[in-house]
């Protein structure tokens, strides 16, 4: 890395090009870091953002296109046999192929931030015959995205880029397993979701017909999340306490990284969002769902009394939570922070808005309302976030893992209140 950065002083964006042209050809160059080092280099005035970015993106783009032309040309009997080369095995070729094939072309978009797969995109795409077209949308625009991403963290890092040279492999990879499981996940749902439906229904007319009582499986229902809620504070704990110093670095490379980024009249505009969580917003809007209900949904007891529980429950599961995880401030010092772990904040608007668009998807057939809804709701959330951390309120890693149970939390209420809205069905059937 040392020679390559003395070439990038002295040849600047030749270099950059170059380097990352090669590396989407299999060649084993350390783009993330190289990325890192430009911003550095960025931040000190020796390199223009803009230029960088358009070179670094040009350069992937170059290189990842090339292998797919050289991929289609030669074909899977050239690359079985001499693919080892380019670290491309035939393992890893149907291995790639089978992703393209449960995910599509949207995997070319993401390739880029999953070390030892981007590599060899490009070679897999013209293999699998994916059409020209198709490819360089996704690859282009994932291009852009992986250099706009990591030169603007090197930028933002300025002096302490070299924090981004230890640690990118580690959370990039922690990173794409997580973006792995919620990919297969989303994937297994609506590939599954007519079997999924069917063996749940099954499953419940097996219980009731078992135990002889709609009351008793409500009640098994709610015991059982319980139980699952209670599993999850565990686990994070476990993980708080075996990686703590781990977070601590976490916190003050994003907060680091946030502060390069975000200008001050960006967070003022946002931080307004924060607001959203108080007790009067928060019963407002829970009386305004309340009435739609009433107006509007059928099974309006059940709806209600989900809403109640959904927010009510998690008002205290939050707090539940802070008292298992009472943090000290960071062991590297980003100021003085009101901490919450996990960010109440957070976790209180992500809830709250969360159900509003359960219920905006559940009712409207319009692919572009649910499309806004969601946006709207991904935004709202991550500004509040991104305003926390920046104005130091929380840290970073109690904003990630308050995302993180909040999704946990609505999912659980959502399934309960699926569970307990079919039980009546199931239960009617088995007395015909």
């Amino acid at each position: 890395m040392e020679r390559l950065a003395e070439l990038i002083n002295n040849y600047g964006y030749i270099i950059i090009f170059l380097s990352l042209f090669l590396e989407l050809i299999a060649l084993p160059l350390p783009g993330e870091i190289l990325m890192g080092y430009c911003g550095f280099l960025i931040y000190n005035g020796s390199l223009n953002y803009t230029l960088s970015i358009i070179t670094a993106a040009l350069g992937a783009i170059c290189g990842i296109t090339l292998s797919y032309f050289i991929g289609k040309l030669l074909g899977v009997p050239f690359f079985h046999k001499y693919g080892k080369y380019v670290h491309l095995t035939p393992e890893k070729l149907d291995k790639i192929s089978g992703w393209f094939d449960r995910f599509g072309n949207k995997l070319l978009t993401i390739a880029y931030f999953i070390p030892g797969v981007r590599h060899i995109t490009g070679y897999v795409s013209g293999i699998t015959n994916i059409s020209f077209s198709k490819f360089a949308i996704h690859a282009y625009i994932g291009a852009f995205i992986w250099a706009i991403t990591f030169i603007t963290i090197g930028k933002a890092l300025g002096e302490d880029w070299n924090y981004l040279h230890k640690y990118a492999t580690k959370y990039l990879i922690i990173g794409a397993i997580l973006l792995g499981i919620i990919i297969v996940a989303i994937y297994g749902y609506k590939r599954y979701e007519k079997e999924i439906k069917k063996y749940i229904y099954l499953y419940m007319k097996n219980i009731i017909s078992v135990y002889n009582s709609i009351k008793k499986v409500e009640l098994g229902i709610v015991i059982a999340g319980i139980v699952y809620i209670a599993l999850i504070i565990v686990t994070f704990k476990l993980i708080d306490e075996h990686l703590s110093n781990e977070m601590s670095l976490f916190d003050s490379i994003t907060y680091r990284i946030f502060r390069g980024v975000f200008s001050k009249s960006f967070i003022e505009v946002i931080s307004g969002f924060k607001n959203l969580s108080s007790v009067y917003i928060v019963i407002l809007v829970s009386i305004l769902m309340v009435g739609w209900i009433t107006v509007k949904q059928s099974q309006k007891v059940k709806n209600i009394l989900f809403i109640i529980f959904t927010i009510l429950g998690g008002e205290i599961f939050v707090d539940i939570s802070n008292y298992i995880f009472k943090k000290s401030n960071s062991a590297i010092d980003i100021g003085s922070i009101y901490n919450s772990f996990p960010s109440k904040d957070v976790f209180i608007v992500s809830i709250l808005f969360g159900i509003i668009t359960y219920y905006i998807l559940r009712q409207s057939y319009s692919k572009i309302i649910k499309t806004i809804s969601m946006i709207i709701l991904i935004s709202i959330c991550a500004f509040v976030g991104i305003s926390d951390i920046y104005l130091k309120i929380q840290y970073a890693s109690g904003v990630i893992v308050a995302y993180l149970f909040a999704t946990l939390w609505i999912i659980l209420c959502i399934t309960i209140l699926e569970l307990w809205s079919i039980i009546p069905e199931v239960a009617s059937k088995l007395e015909d």
